[in-house]
């Protein structure tokens, strides 16, 4: 029979360290600060302009505003995508590690995970 308990309780005590969970926290720190500032540009131009405005035409500053936050939109997913690639293998490889009864730390499954 499978020890299922025994399966859910490791992965529960191995998931609940801070260190673990950080990174993935932190990833989201770019996408926050990017849609505060789209936002601001976008009720900075509603309180301009109206909203009667924004079903016409739009104003050239607010087009080129628009067009830069997607532009930066895509840089930063690519930035993270990569970013949280990295994490999670050295995520899984620590885990693996943890799994096998061995206590290595993140920076020792970073460098084991660093060839890969």
């Amino acid at each position: 029979m499978v020890p299922v308990g025994k399966i859910f309780s490791k992965s529960w005590n191995y998931s609940l360290n801070w260190r673990r969970i950080t990174p993935f926290f932190l990833l989201l720190v770019p996408y926050v600060v990017l849609f505060a500032a789209f936002a601001d540009s976008a009720l900075g131009f509603f309180a301009k302009y109206g909203v009667a405005p924004a079903a016409g035409s739009m104003p050239v500053n607010f087009a080129f505003e628009l067009a830069l936050f997607f532009m930066l939109l895509i840089f930063v997913s690519a930035v993270v995508f990569f970013a949280d690639m990295y994490a999670r293998g050295v995520i899984i490889e620590n885990s693996r590690a943890y799994y096998l009864g061995k206590k290595v730390s993140l920076m020792a499954s970073k460098s084991s995970f660093g060839g890969r």
